[in-house]
């Protein structure tokens, strides 16, 4: 549960600094720690070792990188992405806006709490599917952002037409796969080294 809780620690700091104009204070970030900061399976030590951490990746953004905080569109966004065979749905940790207009030009975020310098494919796909769904409704998506709290830095992923596209064609034929019950094993070194299960798999690597 850390990253979940860290991931909604930020929103609600991005959500208070939309609504009040004011980034949270070192005490209402203490409250909101207290109150929020949620890891339902951890003892008692670790709880208060993980509430640490979480707070040092918390402050460390708004030191670095608070000038997003200004330009907060929406928070936990909801998109719905319409298939031909699924509506493929999910939340946008934080949406930027650069231009105050009607339609805004908008840059998708997400937050991600690992360890890796190595380019994270999935979460790639996961933001082209967010601006596929986002362009459906109308809206401008100019960038989308992969922000690595640990590192403290980000990395942009491509949403241009050709690569969103090859994200919503293999999204439709995982669609199939998965309507059809179809499960084939597609084992990398990277997923297998860190799966709970690796020891008893017959497809690890």
């Amino acid at each position: 549960g850390f990253g979940k809780s860290t991931h909604h620690v930020l929103r609600r700091v991005a959500d208070i600094k939309k609504s009040s104009g004011k980034i949270p204070s070192a005490a209402q970030l203490d409250k909101l720690f207290d109150s929020e900061f949620n890891v339902p399976f951890a003892t008692t030590a670790g709880h208060s070792i993980m509430k640490r951490a979480a707070r040092r990746l918390v402050d460390r953004y708004i030191n670095d990188w608070h000038e997003d905080l200004d330009s907060v569109w929406e928070v936990e966004r909801l998109f719905e992405l319409h298939l031909n065979s699924v509506i493929v749905v999910g939340r946008a940790d934080v949406i930027l806006h650069s231009e105050d207009q009607a339609v805004p030009k908008l840059t998708i975020v997400d937050y991600k709490t690992y360890d890796s310098t190595r380019p994270d494919h999935d979460a790639g796909d996961q933001l082209r599917t967010y601006t596929a769904a986002a362009r459906a409704e109308g809206y401008q998506v100019g960038s989308a952002i992969l922000h690595n709290l640990k590192q403290s830095d980000r990395e942009e992923v491509s949403v241009n037409p050709v690569d969103v596209n090859k994200t919503v064609a293999q999204a439709e034929a995982w669609a199939k796969d998965i309507s059809k019950g179809e499960f084939v094993a597609k084992p990398q070194t990277k997923k297998c080294n860190g799966c709970d299960y690796k020891r008893i798999c017959q497809h690890r690597i």
